[in-house]
């Protein structure tokens, strides 16, 4: 248990629970928020003010984005399949969230893994569209922005083949 100051999250609504955790500041960047993903995982580094006073439960959810080559256009087709949904607890300690972990991409599909607190996402809640790693860059992953109340962050990492699928 975090020294008080510290913020209880008991009884929030999904709404409220939202707009804490992504106004919580990181500790690595004051421009970035304490809460975040990556291709290994979840992560939870925060300033020392406000922490949580307990560990608060967030969503992630996992789906395989199977993916084809477009005939009509420069990109891919894709389609979502979902693989599995945790609850996890964050904070109130720094440091990678337990069981974060996400699957390897397999084949021609890879992986979307979606942090949030509220409802249990549908396909219709996922992005319509995903973009690929830059060609020059040196990530094999790329931040993905789900519009939907309540979603915290997200992270698409393509199969290593993509360009063959």
């Amino acid at each position: 248990m975090p020294t008080l100051p510290c913020t209880s999250t008991t009884g929030l609504d999904a709404r409220a629970l939202t707009d804490y955790l992504k106004g919580l500041k990181s500790s690595d960047r004051a421009d970035s928020q304490a809460l975040f993903m990556v291709d290994d995982g979840m992560y939870f580094r925060l300033v020392k003010t406000q922490p949580p006073c307990e560990p608060v439960p967030v969503k992630l959810g996992f789906f395989r984005v199977d993916m084809t080559h477009s005939a009509d256009s420069a990109g891919y087709k894709f389609t979502y399949t979902p693989l599995r949904t945790l609850t996890l607890a964050v904070g109130p300690s720094d440091g990678k969230v337990d069981g974060s972990l996400p699957p390897a991409p397999s084949g021609c599909g890879g992986v979307l893994s979606v942090a949030y607190v509220g409802r249990d996402l549908v396909e219709s809640d996922l992005p319509h569209s995903l973009r690929l790693p830059a060609k020059d860059s040196t990530l094999d992953w790329v931040l993905i922005d789900v519009d939907r109340d309540g979603v915290l962050d997200a992270v698409f990492k393509p199969p290593p083949g993509t360009r063959d699928c």
